[in-house]
């Protein structure tokens, strides 16, 4: 199941296209052409559009207006580079491409999440893409490109907009997916509840709220002041480590034996424990899985089993020494 949910949400498109592009010369083939641009912006220029602004009261941008498609989804995709982008007087001020809407001629608004990219520091060439929802009460949107009041380098190569729609046979596919976590959530609890291993349920669940409830936010602001004393958490999840090396050793010293068979299976029990938790955040709005993180997850549930065996291992073999 972890294998078709990361499938679902990772090699399957899940909209289709409607119809044409939306932007009137997506890849500048023909400059500047249906684009409005601000005056500080050269329109000499073919099939990339420098941005750049070296200077904090000044701004670069390019933009175009096109009515809402009926269906209320579109698909924005880019091609842009940036380096040595600094953050304007306003946190907004940064390299960005985005959707506004506007109701009826009135002023442009961004209630939505419409940004594809909000760009600091460098970042080489590459294509960014994102499904956008334009709420119904818009009837106008405007794509945008620029970089105001931040400074530094900022060059987009392409810019798409496409109407789209949800595959129908996906979403029954989701929705099937969806089904059989909630059975496999059911038969886990019924095992513990059967094995009287309440204190086991507690446990997990407990990790789980920490993995899939707390918002990326708030676990990112935590991991930004721990980096700062610890420099090794900003390239490793060390939080992953200590909770499930905590989990584990927690488990095992309650439960089991060490060389047992049941010691095997809760080893096998906490790395599908560990990947589930993963997968699980494909379903949640404020969390994104991560390799790293199941990496992390992984080596801790190892790591915990190999310390609790071996300091198992040494009080065995000492109290069959002494009984000998």
């Amino acid at each position: 199941m972890c294998v078709l949910t990361v499938v679902y949400f990772n090699l399957v498109d899940h909209y289709r296209p409607i119809g044409r592009e939306l932007l009137q010369n997506a890849s500048f083939d023909a400059g500047l052409s249906g684009w409005s641009a601000s005056a500080n912006v050269s329109r000499n220029q073919l099939q990339r559009i420098d941005l750049s602004n070296g200077h904090v009261a000044d701004g670069h941008s390019i933009f175009q207006v096109v009515p809402r498609p009926a269906s209320g989804l579109v698909r924005l995709t880019a091609t842009a580079r940036t380096s040595d982008v600094a953050v304007g007087p306003k946190v907004w001020q940064v390299a960005r491409i985005q959707v506004l809407g506007r109701v009826d001629g009135g002023p442009w608004e961004w209630d939505f999440d419409g940004a594809l990219l909000k760009a600091v520091g460098t970042m080489i060439m590459q294509d960014e893409s994102m499904i956008i929802t334009i709420p119904e009460k818009y009837d106008a949107l405007r794509i945008e490109c620029g970089l105001i009041g931040g400074t530094g380098t900022f060059v987009v190569e392409q810019v798409s907009l496409l109407a789209v729609e949800k595959r129908q046979g996906v979403v029954y596919i989701g929705m099937v997916l969806i089904c059989l976590w909630v059975l496999f959530g059911f038969v886990c609890l019924y095992a513990c509840l059967e094995r009287k291993m309440y204190s086991l349920l507690l446990i997990l669940f407990n990790v789980a709220v920490l993995l899939l409830l707390i918002p990326e936010v708030q676990k990112r602001e935590l991991l930004q002041y721990l980096a700062c004393q610890l420099p090794v958490m900003s390239v490793f999840p060390i939080d992953h480590v200590v909770l499930f090396f905590i989990v584990t050793l927690v488990i095992q010293w309650l439960y089991l034996k060490p060389g047992s068979q049941s010691f095997l299976t809760s080893i096998i029990t906490l790395l599908v424990f560990s990947l589930v938790s993963e997968c699980l955040q494909y379903y949640t709005s404020h969390r994104e899985p991560s390799g790293l993180d199941a990496s992390a997850n992984i080596f801790a549930i190892l790591l915990a089993s190999c310390l609790y065996f071996c300091l198992n291992w040494r009080k065995h073999s000492q109290a069959n020494h002494l009984s000998g």
